[in-house]
């Protein structure tokens, strides 16, 4: 786990999970928050994730769904038992011709977006605004 902020003592700045096996993705994603003032950690797996959210109320989480120890499918099915309210973006570089019925999957499992990496910034981040629009919950 990994703890990114621009702006440590900012308790109002809404905290992102970001959970991908994938160094790489993990910290460009990270990067793409930190730039918009989100506060960041990050995961390496689910169920490093979940151990996380088990202590942490996360205004928004963003998985991979192809990840080991805990996949991306299980970690949203568990995390829409967990945090309910929290809203929740799958990513995944998938398999090449065969991403939609991954990304279908875990819109059925709890996600609220789905990304095919590489995805468009713009679009990636006017999605994580509008899910953080009303700021982080209690």
């Amino acid at each position: 786990m990994m703890e990114h902020s621009l702006s440590p003592g900012a308790s109002r700045v809404p905290l992102v999970l970001v959970v991908d096996d994938s160094r790489s993705s993990q910290e460009f994603i990270a990067e793409l928050l930190l730039r918009r003032g989100y506060r960041v950690l990050t995961a390496n797996d689910g169920r490093e994730a979940l151990n996380l959210a088990r202590a942490e109320n996360f205004d928004l989480v963003i998985t991979d769904i192809f990840m080991p120890n805990m996949d991306g499918l299980e970690l949203l099915v568990a995390l829409r038992e967990l945090q309910p309210t929290t809203p929740r973006i799958a990513v995944t570089a998938g398999i090449i011709g065969a991403s939609e019925p991954f990304l279908n999957a875990a819109a059925a499992f709890g996600a609220t977006a789905t990304f095919l990496k590489p995805f468009a910034s713009d679009a990636f981040l006017n999605c994580v605004d509008g899910l953080l629009k009303h700021g982080p919950r209690s």
